[in-house]
């Protein structure tokens, strides 16, 4: 599991000696850009579902507990492993004693909800759970963190949102942007046609013209973004061939994850080819391909370069 950001120290800790263990386990459950998360009256702040270890009891199987207490999840997947964040923190009961805990993150996925039940401090805190976007959660944390004074919670806040903005950057955040070129220009981001549908609908954002045997860059005005271990795939419109005459040229268009930070912002434009023998005349507007979001996978031997994309359309060749 790789650890998630620096090491947090609790301020007022000078001796980094004679430290209490403490492990913690914590759910990260997502809807896109939406985080399922706690919130608590008392503290007026967004933490994650989980809590600590118990001795003897393996992570899975305290994470599931946990679960079952604060949300009243019955049914938990898990789905990934994500990461770990280190504190060196006081303890809560004004001992003085010294923690260096662990905390470690799963994307789960949940279901057969009940009725939690709280145990211990949390039957104070007023928990209630709550869906909230992630930048409207990482914003109050901040402002909340800055007038927390009590020992042992300093860092809880600090070591929440250095989870959430981790997962901003390279879990969640699944969406298609206008590029600044067409930021003011009135059309409705992709929608897929029905609750079951894969693909997202992509359209023209202006009028063109295809001239027999011409292939031309139709753009979208859009990029997209997406989690690292994504890809969008770009497939053609069923019916573009038999009542457009066209194809897409490329056969199926491989928008990659980094394509995001190109510099041209990532814009998604689609390849058509003119195969008949008239002008073909597309309409801003039009619908010409459909885009499917897909993980994928490496091979354990993947030695892939980290380098940053810069180019274009056509840009990841060597």
């Amino acid at each position: 599991m790789i650890k998630i950001g620096k090491t947090i120290i609790e301020q007022g800790i000078s001796e980094f000696k004679n430290f209490k263990k403490r492990n913690t386990v914590r759910a990260v459950i997502l809807d896109n850009d939406k985080v399922f998360m706690l919130y608590s009256k008392t503290f007026n702040d967004y933490t994650f579902p989980g809590g600590g270890i118990k001795e003897g009891e393996d992570i899975i199987n305290s994470l599931k507990r946990e679960l079952l207490e604060e949300i009243g999840a019955k049914t938990v997947k898990i789905v990934d492993k994500i990461g770990y964040t280190e504190e060196i923190r006081y303890g809560i009961n004004g001992s003085g004693s010294i923690y260096e805990q662990k905390s470690y993150y799963f994307l789960c996925e949940i279901s057969d909800i009940g009725i939690p039940v709280f145990v211990g401090r949390e039957k104070e805190q007023g928990l209630i759970t709550k869906w909230v976007i992630i930048d409207e959660a990482i914003n109050h944390n901040e402002k909340i963190n800055l007038t927390r004074k009590e020992q042992g919670l300093k860092t809880v806040l600090e070591r929440e949102n250095q989870v959430l903005k981790y997962l901003k950057e390279n879990l969640i955040m699944r969406k298609f942007e206008k590029i600044s070129k067409y930021q003011n220009e009135e059309f409705n981001l992709p929608e897929r046609a029905s609750k079951d549908s894969a693909g997202y609908d992509l359209a023209s954002i202006v009028d063109e013209v295809i001239k027999p045997g011409e292939i031309k860059l139709v753009p979208t005005g859009l990029r997209a973004k997406m989690p690292k271990n994504e890809v969008l795939f770009v497939f053609p419109r069923s019916s573009l061939a038999f009542k457009k005459g066209l194809m897409m040229s490329n056969g199926v268009g491989v928008i990659d994850a980094d394509y995001y930070y190109a510099e041209n912002e990532g814009h998604i434009s689609i390849p058509l080819y003119n195969f008949t023998s008239a002008e073909v005349i597309i309409k801003k507007g039009e619908r010409l391909a459909q885009g499917v979001f897909t993980n994928y996978f490496k091979t354990v031997d993947d030695e892939a370069e980290d380098r940053i994309r810069l180019g274009g359309f056509g840009s990841s060749g060597l």
